[in-house]
């Protein structure tokens, strides 16, 4: 019932089939949800680092709240030894997914299609830490590690779905090398162990920053297969 079949239905005519070119006209897009992700990280930031004393304005007090309580739900913030670093990490992230869509360094080629000879069968992919790969002796599997890859069942994906798996992969994309962002747990499958994820699997998991990076736009609990989303 909401399989590939419909999904391509829903998106009507029109859209456009050249992956790549989808790609490129979501950056704006994708740039805007990653600058409010990155604003309610700083009020977050500023709301941890000076909590308001006793006594004052009751608005001014509130200022930052519920963005530490956003970053709280799906980067556990308070678990971790030391939450003001964490949530630098976080930060750092995003900045690396401005600086993708940004800048291209010369020689990578940050989206194309997925070869002929190659099935993944996922909407896209991306290896970890890609961006920091620049060499061509950098593959696996005769992929180049520095791209992502957007497979044909990305063509069923509404253009904000698109969007959504744009910072997803990001998030695979411009991590760590080692120890990097991978897939703990996706929102959409499995809610339940999304949630129950603990501050370091959550820094470490890709759909944590898409699920957050919508949140802050207005969307929680966003569901990219169904264009739909919920209350936190």
């Amino acid at each position: 019932p909401d399989g590939p079949t419909i999904q391509r239905l829903r998106a009507g005519s029109g859209r456009v089939v050249d992956l790549p070119s989808e790609f490129a006209t979501r950056i704006p897009r994708v740039m805007q949800i990653i600058a409010s992700a990155r604003r309610s990280l700083h009020f977050a930031r500023l709301y941890l680092e000076h909590p308001a004393p006793s006594g004052t304005i009751p608005s001014l007090s509130k200022l930052g709240e519920a963005d530490a309580n956003r970053v709280e739900r799906h980067f556990h913030l308070m678990k971790s030894p030391n939450p003001i670093n964490l949530l630098h990490q976080i930060d750092g992230i995003f900045l690396n997914m401005q600086t993708t869509l940004g800048y291209i360094p010369q020689g990578v080629i940050v989206a194309q299609d997925e070869p002929e000879n190659h099935t993944d069968g996922r909407r896209m992919f991306s290896f970890e830490g890609g961006y920091h790969y620049r060499s061509n002796r950098d593959t696996q599997d005769g992929l180049h590690l520095g791209s992502i890859y957007l497979c044909p069942l990305a063509r069923t994906l509404l253009p904000e779905a698109f969007a959504y798996v744009m910072i997803h992969e990001l998030a695979h994309y411009t991590g760590p090398t080692e120890q990097g962002i991978i897939d703990h747990a996706y929102y959409h499958r499995e809610p339940d162990n999304y949630r129950n994820l603990s501050h370091y699997l959550a820094f470490h998991n890709a759909d944590s920053y898409s699920q957050f990076a919508f949140d802050a736009i207005g969307k929680p609990n966003y569901n990219a297969l169904s264009d739909t989303y919920g209350h936190p």
